[in-house]
């Protein structure tokens, strides 16, 4: 049990005899978006949600940019769903208080018929919000990408050669490339945390008008879930990371046999059958330890699983105490179960929202400092103008050297160009 809760979320990788053998061991990119890859594993669920208002925020400033319209009607429509889930559950109680009560099924069908007209009502009005929110997520999201995707490129013309040049500027550029898809896929997420946190937040109004004692059996019951999503989400998130590195070698050799450019040689030297086999290999040493961390990943659902049964369990014996007690009606129980239900169930996205919230925030913030850096080494403007047709062009005694060498490339050149 203790390595089975043990918090190991990079494990060793298994490289096959096959990627020694063509490319000397795991095939890694060298560029600047590599360095984000293990971001969900490297965050903990903590210091994410703190990063959250601030994440939000820069979201919110580009879209306010890109479509304010759209925008306010996200909000708006987010804001109405939270109210009505709060009020649906509240209806729920009053249909319920009607249904218990004394009398004749006519009478009490009677009775909760204009609490069952006022749910419908909410219903409607809940799923026409959740429409608007769709379709203004659907509007903004495109021109959010425009926009960031305009700012890079802005920043890429501007730079100068030498920075164009330089390594450290070109990995920021080749990360800031994923910033502008990344801000358009923190419109979808930022929709569904800020869903997920009113959920939350109208799921514990409601259990805290019901009766204020019951507000710990949700925190009870909704921690255990947490627990559990967050630790699936970075299992699952580790099962790609260590996928990716045999699917950029099977990618490579998959396109060493179809490519145009290598065709001839793979032909005239026979080498496709050597490809295969590799290929093969390859794609067995993947599959097992696909089902390495599969296994892995079922043992840690079943321990999620047994404390959020657990938490249930507890939480419903607590409810069943409270009816048997007197202190809670039979109607009050049966909306704060719902109620406790409906908050936990919403608790595992939010957790692996806000944790792929904070990765692709790094690529905007990426698109951010290049955009900065971009500004600081962009071409002068100024100085005094060059005639349309000068007659000769002269370089007198110059030099120059890579940022990353000693030697000089150039060293004191003389060169004259003459129209």
């Amino acid at each position: 049990m203790k390595r089975l809760l043990k918090r190991v979320w990079k494990t060793e990788q298994t490289v096959s005899e096959s990627e020694v053998a063509l490319f000397g061991g795991a095939l890694r990119y060298d560029f600047g978006w590599v360095r984000h890859e293990y971001a969900r594993l490297d965050t903990k669920f903590g210091q994410a949600a703190r990063m959250v208002p601030a994440l939000v925020g820069s979201t919110l400033r580009l879209a306010w940019q890109a479509d304010r319209r759209a925008l306010l009607t996200i909000g708006i429509a987010e804001v109405g769903q939270s109210i009505t889930q709060a009020g649906g559950l509240l209806v729920t109680n009053q249909v319920i208080q009607a249904l218990l009560k004394d009398g004749d099924n006519v009478s009490r069908l009677h009775a909760a018929l204009p609490a069952l007209i006022v749910g419908c009502i909410i219903a409607v009005v809940g799923t026409v919000l959740a429409c608007l929110s769709t379709a203004g997520t659907g509007r903004l999201e495109p021109k959010v990408e425009r926009l960031a995707t305009e700012q890079f490129l802005e920043g890429a013309a501007r730079a100068e050669l030498e920075a164009i040049e330089d390594g450290e500027f070109r990995t920021l550029l080749d990360s800031a490339y994923f910033g502008a898809q990344s801000s358009r896929t923190m419109i979808g997420v930022c929709v569904a945390v800020v869903n997920g946190v009113f959920s939350l937040v109208a799921a514990a109004g409601v259990v805290t008008v019901l009766s204020p004692v019951l507000l710990p059996l949700l925190l009870l019951i909704a921690l255990p879930r947490g627990w559990g999503a967050m630790h699936v989400a970075r299992r699952r998130y580790a099962s790609r990371m260590q996928w990716i590195e045999h699917e950029r070698a099977k990618r490579l050799v998959n396109n060493l046999i179809t490519a145009r450019e290598s065709a001839t040689e793979i032909r005239v030297h026979q080498v496709g059958p050597f490809l295969l086999d590799h290929f093969h290999e390859m794609g067995q040493t993947a599959e097992a330890e696909q089902t390495r961390l599969a296994d892995g990943r079922a043992v840690t659902e079943l321990i999620a699983a047994a404390m959020a049964g657990l938490a249930s369990a507890a939480t419903f014996a607590g409810l069943g105490a409270l009816w048997l007690t007197g202190h809670m009606s039979a109607a009050t129980v049966a909306t704060a179960a719902l109620a406790i239900r409906t908050g936990s169930a919403s608790l595992g996205a939010l957790v692996d929202n806000v944790l792929r919230l904070h990765e692709e925030s790094l690529y905007v913030r990426d698109l951010d400092r290049f955009r900065d850096e971009a500004e600081r080494r962009a071409i002068p403007t100024g100085g005094q103008p060059v005639s349309d047709f000068p007659d000769h062009v002269t370089f007198e005694n110059v030099s120059f050297t890579y940022p990353d060498r000693d030697t000089p490339a150039l060293h004191e050149v003389t060169l004259t160009c003459t129209r």
